[in-house]
């Protein structure tokens, strides 16, 4: 363990216990995508139970890497909608517009769902050229064909990759084809290398995932679902507008699993622990805003918005091998450290999640509620949430071509694929 992951706690690897973490995997073939950007380029490995399949350099650094990144923001054109539908800092409301007191009276009855805001204009041509650079840095060289041998991906992106959707990364085919990676791949971001074959998930009872249930077990065990969808916001520091289709995408995962979801005034703080601690549920669905601390490491501010004025940090205690859903502006963003990130995916691993689900940007509703039920479907079928995820990815992107509408979510996890 080097000093800078030290400082920050997070567990490392050698080659040799890398090597028995992903021989724990089991079902297909597996590998740990690795990569490493410094400022005059950057360099990958791929990894398998065998060892290192292959390695590429290329000349792309950091800063390069980032303007990519921002680059694929602007063409897919995410930062209209995120200014629209996001939080508004109370003491940077725009001059002229009308106050919000701060325990503004609950709005009766709740609004009826409307068209989401338009995205920002995209740029296809730059954001083809920003994917590409990334695709460089993901797969350079030979690792760009070895990936394509292997059906499920843990990728442990450098730090600068912060908030790039790697499910978008094209990756061309054995004809010479560019895809998506999600659309060859079943793909999880690690939290940290050093946790690949030692996670949550992984190291505890394997017994208790979902996909080791007969399927009227597992459908059990998701009735018990804790699902929150659209609270009704009184934050003192945020104005947070209501999300209309946060509670239909709410009502209808709830309805795959014959779940009741808490909607509305009733989900606050204190509903939430209640039924987390009577139900102990494996499944958890947010649809809700959060806010992401980007620059803090210890203390860090993230959270996700309940009703009443209630924050959701880290008072949630987790059953082993959940599954969190954070359906919630900018849930995958955090702050990002050699190792690993900090944020709300984080924060719920430490408290015993198994995987969670995470946005970079905000999705269209219809989008949002079409990804969110198809994967309450295959996770009820399958059991396992990285397989439900690219499966939902694939039909979602089926049903809403626009890139900016499927590619958003990621699974953050080392579980079982």
């Amino acid at each position: 363990m080097n000093l800078r992951t030290a400082r920050y706690q997070m567990p490392t690897h050698t080659l040799a216990t890398l090597r028995a973490g992903l021989a724990r995997y089991t079902g297909g073939a597996v590998a740990a995508l690795v990569t490493f950007v410094a400022p005059d380029g950057s360099c990958a490995w791929l990894v398998s139970p065998a060892g290192i399949v292959a390695y590429g350099r290329s000349e792309i650094g950091t800063e390069r890497l980032r303007a990519a990144v921002r680059g694929v923001a602007a063409g897919l054109g995410v930062a209209g909608s995120a200014a629209a539908r996001g939080a508004v800092r109370r003491d940077q409301r725009p001059s002229g517009a009308p106050a919000v007191p701060v325990l503004a009276p609950i709005p009766s009855p709740i609004p009826t769902p409307t068209a989401a805001p338009p995205l920002s204009p995209p740029d296809d041509a730059g954001l083809d050229a920003s994917l590409a650079v990334a695709s460089a840095v993901l797969f350079p060289g030979v690792v760009s064909s070895a990936v394509l041998n292997f059906q499920s991906l843990l990728v442990a992106p450098d730090e600068a990759f912060l908030g790039f959707p790697i499910a978008l990364a094209p990756l061309r085919d054995r004809d010479g084809v560019a895809a998506p990676l999600i659309a060859q791949a079943v793909v999880q971001i690690t939290p940290a290398l050093g946790e690949i074959g030692i996670g949550p998930g992984l190291h505890r009872d394997p017994g208790r995932d979902l996909a080791a249930l007969t399927p009227e077990a597992r459908k059990g065990e998701l009735s018990r679902a804790l699902i929150v969808g659209d609270p009704v916001y009184h934050d003192e520091e945020y104005i947070f507008p209501q999300l209309d289709g946060a509670r239909a995408e709410a009502i209808a995962v709830g309805a795959v699993f014959a779940a009741r979801p808490l909607l509305g005034a009733e989900a606050t703080l204190w509903a939430v622990m209640q039924q987390a601690d009577r139900d102990t549920p494996r499944y958890i669905h947010f649809a809700t805003h959060g806010v992401a601390d980007q620059t803090a490491v210890r203390n860090n501010t993230t959270f996700v918005a309940l009703a009443g004025g209630d924050r959701l940090r880290d008072q949630l205690a987790v059953a082993d091998g959940a599954i969190v859903v954070l359906s919630a502006c900018q849930s995958g963003l955090g702050a990002s450290r050699p190792g690993g990130m900090i944020g709300l995916p984080r924060l719920f691993q430490l408290h015993g999640a198994q995987t969670v689900v995470m946005s970079l940007w905000n999705v269209d509703d219809a989008a949002a509620s079409f990804m969110m039920q198809r994967f309450a479907e295959e996770l009820l079928r399958t059991g396992r949430a990285p397989t439900a995820h690219a499966i939902a990815v694939r039909k979602t992107r089926a049903a809403f071509p626009d890139p900016a509408q499927w590619a958003s979510f990621a699974v953050f996890g080392t579980g079982p694929f």
